[in-house]
């Protein structure tokens, strides 16, 4: 093979290797991007369709409330041509209500009845329509008032679920949750055995690999090896409350784990400077030492 046709054929495959190393490299991002953009494209229309939703609502409201304002025109119109056609025929009317007042002749007469008994009608038709008009209004009034109402009744119900939402969240992270179950050994206090001086916690006493769980929700902030606690969990369950676990054989939970009220974090053990299987237990709030059994009843 020629030596000039060698090297075409060499430049040509190096250009063509390039050529498709670009292609590849830039597929993938513009994959990505298409991907994403295909996302945010589904997503303006699903909320035009819910602006949608709620436009096709507005727009019955609004219908309603325009019949509603027709037909109190319409009654109005009618309630004026009424009042016209009677007001020139009041005097004819209020002696059409007493027989004593006319004569007996002109009372005898066919078309003066027909007269009295036509006033007598449209003036009862004048009070019945009166009343429909009034009854539309205040239903029309109820009507807007119950909307406002009902907007009203809406902020208030989400700021309910707001306060609710809070007010589970609280007792959550509450530490009442029983960290395990067995026998109360040691108090919190001063003690002198088996080391004397201060117990931060209690001990609860119980087989090797009992379940400790969670007394409250929270974030890990310590799963490992703690000094004289052993292998030790603690967990931060914000508003300044911590919980701790101290002595146990196995740890489930590790640090930066988010855990819930109940959840087992740990197994009971002897481990640090420990006597027997036990689940040293303590609460703090802003790193002061409270009584737990203010919190947490113990069951054997």
């Amino acid at each position: 093979m020629p030596a000039y046709l060698f090297n075409f054929i060499l430049f040509a495959a190096i250009i063509l290797a390039i050529s498709l190393a670009l292609l590849l490299v830039n597929y993938f991002p513009l994959l990505e991007n298409y991907n994403a953009s295909k996302q945010d494209v589904q997503e303006l229309l699903d909320a035009n369709e819910k602006q949608k939703e709620k436009l096709f609502e507005m727009d019955l409201l609004l219908k309603t409330f325009e019949e509603r304002i027709q037909y109190i025109e319409l009654i109005e119109t009618k309630l004026q041509e009424l009042s016209s056609t009677t007001h020139g025929s009041d005097e004819l009317l209020s002696l059409s209500k007493s027989k004593e007042s006319l004569p007996y002749s002109v009372y005898k007469t066919n078309t003066l009845k027909r007269q009295t008994f036509l006033l007598s009608e449209a003036s009862a038709n004048t009070v019945t329509l009166s009343a429909v008009s009034a009854n539309i209004r205040k239903l029309a009034g109820q009507t807007s008032q119950g909307i406002a109402k009902a907007s009203i009744n809406g902020q208030d119900l989400a700021k309910s679920r707001v306060n609710l939402s809070a007010y589970s969240h609280q007792l959550s992270t509450y530490p009442d949750f029983a960290p395990t179950s067995g026998v109360l050994t040691e108090y919190m206090g001063y003690r002198t055995t088996p080391r004397e001086g201060f117990h931060g916690g209690i001990d609860i006493a119980n087989a090797k690999g009992t379940p400790i769980y969670a007394s409250a929700a929270g974030i890990v902030s310590l799963s490992g090896t703690n000094g004289d606690y052993g292998l030790c969990v603690i967990i931060d369950h914000g508003n300044g409350y911590t919980t701790v676990y101290a002595h146990n054989s196995e740890l489930i939970v590790s640090q930066g784990d988010r855990v819930i009220k109940g959840q087992l974090i740990a197994l009971m053990g002897s481990t640090g400077y420990s006597t027997g299987n036990h689940c040293h237990f303590e609460v703090r709030k802003d790193a002061e030492r409270l009584n737990p059994l203010d919190f947490v009843v113990i069951v054997e």
